[in-house]
């Protein structure tokens, strides 16, 4: 007689790989990289992802609100929707929307970490960069 599946039974945080080894679930090792990412840029990382009411997108850090996207193959969908979002909870919180995408099919001596902004932003960025590079007071020590 077969047992009566039962939700208590699972593991939520661990699932069993292909050699029986215990790893972290998708959304674990999504939450661990949105930390890991946070702390390279210097933000924190939202709880949930973003899934409440009040904080969205999955890292604040300064002005900007950044969603996290991650494919262990060599390619990666970002699709129009995705973007929309982003800016569309930027807007409300007043902050500047940015898309981190993670690759980690990209050979090793590659970034595999790239940055996806809207152009007129990266228009600002390089207008400041110019700026600021030809500043005597603010150049970088040597």
């Amino acid at each position: 007689m077969r047992k009566a599946f039962s939700i208590t039974e699972r593991k939520p945080r661990e699932v069993t790989n292909k050699v029986g080894v215990d790893t972290p679930s998708k959304k674990a090792y999504h939450n661990n990289r949105e930390k890991e990412i946070a702390e390279k840029i210097g933000g924190v990382a939202t709880p949930k992802s973003g899934a409440g009411l009040i904080k969205k997108g999955d890292i604040t850090v300064a002005n900007l609100l950044v969603d996290c996207k991650e494919t262990v193959g060599s390619n990666i969908v970002v699709l129009g929707s995705d973007l929309v979002k982003v800016q569309k909870e930027a807007r409300q919180a007043g902050k500047i929307p940015a898309f981190v995408i993670t690759i980690q099919g990209i050979a090793k001596e590659y970034s595999n970490e790239w940055v996806m902004m809207p152009l007129n932003i990266m228009d600002s960025l390089l207008y400041y960069i110019e700026r600021f590079s030809n500043d005597e007071d603010h150049a970088s020590p040597k």
